[in-house]
């Protein structure tokens, strides 16, 4: 018969820390939605969540001038081509991301 090996419990520890990192890693950075509505006064709500927190933003719908999508080439995949899409809107007073 065969000797099973112990692993003591700082490896355990030490790899569902690698796992748990890789984990977080796959959850997205940030999640970031716009909702507006037309009913008077009109305003649009900017909401974004992240792991750090959400923070939200009101913009008035008179102030909304325009969005637009930058495209971005990631640089870190060699292989496969692949890009990430930011949403840009244009206010009268500011640009905001």
């Amino acid at each position: 018969m065969e000797n099973i090996r112990q692993t003591s419990i700082g490896s355990w520890v030490f790899g569902f820390l690698f796992m748990g990192i890789g984990v977080l890693c796959l959850i997205p950075n940030q999640v970031t939605t716009l909702n507006c509505s037309r009913v008077t006064p009109g305003t649009c709500h900017l909401v974004a969540s992240g792991l750090l927190g959400t923070t939200s933003m009101e913009i008035p719908l008179n102030l909304l001038q325009g969005a637009k999508v930058e495209r971005i080439k990631d640089k870190d995949n060699k292989r496969k081509t692949s890009y990430t899409y930011r949403v840009i809107i244009l206010t009268s007073t500011e640009r905001r991301k």
